[in-house]
């Protein structure tokens, strides 16, 4: 009998054993991907901010008008979400509230960054200016403050997802080599 005993101990031993190496690793992903997509969030937020991205299309609104219906324009690199890309299948490695602002972060700069890829395609194809109203001042001016209001909220979401991902140590206001 004590030979069962010390079997089913064993057993059991080798069983939690097993279970605490996988949580261990579990949460040193789970530590892993936080520090990165905070990394990269806080590293799109920095060239915005640093590039004066804001500031830069509030003037371009203000300067619309029937002489000067131009497009907004700027550069923005195709892989600007690498991390964000390489790690979707394991988002869900993250607290289900934070998981879901990361999604709505990227989903908000990926907007953003297709309404101005829509911009370049409508400067160097006018007939693409047509659907959006691109053609007029004032659906010019819309659908600029739209990008506006999506890059804002973008910034937003942004500054609070990178803080929370960074953990209570740290507040995500460390300067990002670029």
């Amino acid at each position: 009998m004590h030979d069962f005993w010390a079997l089913l101990f064993g057993a059991f031993l080798a069983t939690a054993g097993g279970f605490l190496r996988i949580q261990y690793e579990r949460n040193q992903e789970r530590k892993s991907l936080k520090a990165a997509l905070a990394a990269e969030i806080r590293a799109i937020l920095s060239i915005v901010e640093r590039r004066d991205y804001i500031a830069g299309m509030e003037t371009f609104i203000d300067s619309i008008d029937a002489q000067q219906n131009n497009l907004f324009q700027i550069r923005i690199a195709r892989d600007y979400d690498v991390v964000f890309r390489a790690n979707c299948n394991r988002i869900g490695l993250l607290p289900a509230h934070l998981s879901e602002r990361v999604v709505q972060f990227y989903y908000l700069i990926y907007s953003a960054v297709e309404d101005i890829r829509l911009l370049a395609d409508a400067n160097v194809s006018p007939e693409l200016r047509l659907p959006w109203r691109l053609d007029t001042p004032d659906g010019n001016r819309v659908f600029h403050q739209q990008l506006l209001e999506i890059s804002r909220r973008a910034i937003v979401v942004g500054e609070a997802v990178a803080t929370e991902l960074a953990g209570p140590n740290r507040r995500g206001n460390e300067p990002v080599l670029e």
